[in-house]
């Protein structure tokens, strides 16, 4: 049983949700400017909520907590970004909250917001963008770009996947299809759509063989799934860097994806602590955009977290966590989506890695 939340519990959520509020409304005028200000504001609160809780931090958390906000200060100085900052903040803030519990606020909260959101686009307070692609015109109905639209519905699903894990059935499969197949007619992001049937492929999959962990082949190809995609990128950006005609074709799947890639690569650097990239063109895949913002020792120390959080996830046999982040690590060559503290609440569940004792709530397997 969860106990009453303490102050700092309460700090920490008043501030996740004012930066995920932000990062949704701040797209809308009336909304922009003290969106902005709160959303700073949050930041010292996370903050706060860290420094109140330290006392309850064992001496080898307290190190490992310090190193982390080290690093994290380095790729403040060197990017002048804050979003691995951010991510370390929220994590170090989750020592006595309850992750499940994280998540269905999270879910609750993502309908309210898109409720305003279309409501503001129906009374003229925001724009329905449009975006031309070759023929296909895209509609971003009050959101900043299509794009995240469909990440936004891709991750209210996953949530409701996560939530509903042992009771899915064909109404709710069928209630979430007709959710993403509408929203899809109008802002045609093919990522979510192929996402969200591979999310529910992988699900029937998961259910059909309950015994598939059993295997420690498949164990350790998950547990290095993001080392396993990280390589993957590399290697289809070489075959259309090189020229090969499976890697243009790759590229052109992938949206010019990989064509960004080489853009930053070229125009960036590799550093211990990260560099500050430039946005003329936008750089998504997750994998060399942590490795080229973050820094290779941010870079490793993400890596480690999830291997880490994977093998806890196993040692309970907790397959709806694994799901949700084998499903992240698909969705990492075409979105930064893990690392975006901003949209994605399952990045708290990194905290499984730190914190032995961390409340889940009631299990979802």
């Amino acid at each position: 049983m969860v106990k009453s939340k303490t102050i700092y519990n309460y700090l920490f959520y008043i501030s996740y949700f004012l930066i995920v509020c932000y990062s949704y409304l701040g797209q809308i005028d009336m909304f922009k400017n003290p969106l902005s200000i709160i959303s700073k504001v949050s930041l010292l609160l996370l903050f706060l909520s860290f420094i109140l809780q330290i006392k309850k931090y064992s001496k080898n958390e307290i190190i490992i907590s310090s190193f982390l906000i080290i690093c994290s200060f380095a790729n403040i100085f060197f990017a002048k970004d804050f979003t691995f900052f951010k991510i370390i903040l929220i994590i170090l803030c989750l020592k006595d909250v309850d992750l499940n519990k994280l998540i269905k606020y999270d879910f609750i909260f993502r309908i309210i917001i898109l409720f305003i959101i279309f409501s503001s686009l129906n009374l003229g307070f925001c724009k329905d963008e449009l975006f031309y692609d070759v023929d296909i015109v895209k509609h971003s109905l009050g959101f900043r770009n299509p794009n995240i639209l469909g990440m936004y519905s891709f991750l209210m699903c996953l949530e409701f996947i996560y939530l509903n894990w042992k009771k899915m059935n064909i109404l709710k499969y069928s209630i979430m299809f007709i959710f993403i197949l509408v929203l899809n007619k109008y802002i045609m992001c093919k990522t979510s759509l192929i996402m969200f049937f591979l999310s529910v492929i992988i699900k029937i999959l998961f259910d059909f063989n309950k015994k598939i962990f059993d295997y420690k082949f498949v164990k350790k190809i998950i547990c290095n799934s993001y080392v396993i995609f990280f390589v993957l990128t590399i290697i289809f950006w070489s075959l259309y860097y090189f020229n090969f005609p499976i890697g243009n074709s790759i590229n052109q799947i992938l949206s010019n994806r990989l064509f960004n890639i080489s853009y930053h690569f070229f125009n960036s650097k590799v550093s211990l602590f990260g560099s500050t990239l430039d946005d003329i063109l936008t750089l998504d895949s997750f994998y060399i955009y942590s490795l080229l913002s973050f820094g290779i020792i941010n870079f490793i120390i993400l890596f480690i977290l999830i291997k880490k959080m994977f093998n806890e996830s196993f040692a309970s046999n907790d397959r709806s966590l694994i799901y949700v982040f084998l499903l992240l690590a698909f969705y990492g060559f075409s979105e930064r989506l893990l690392f975006s503290a901003d949209y994605n609440a399952f990045i708290c569940f990194l905290s499984l890695a730190l914190f032995k004792k961390i409340k889940r709530g009631e299990e979802n397997d």
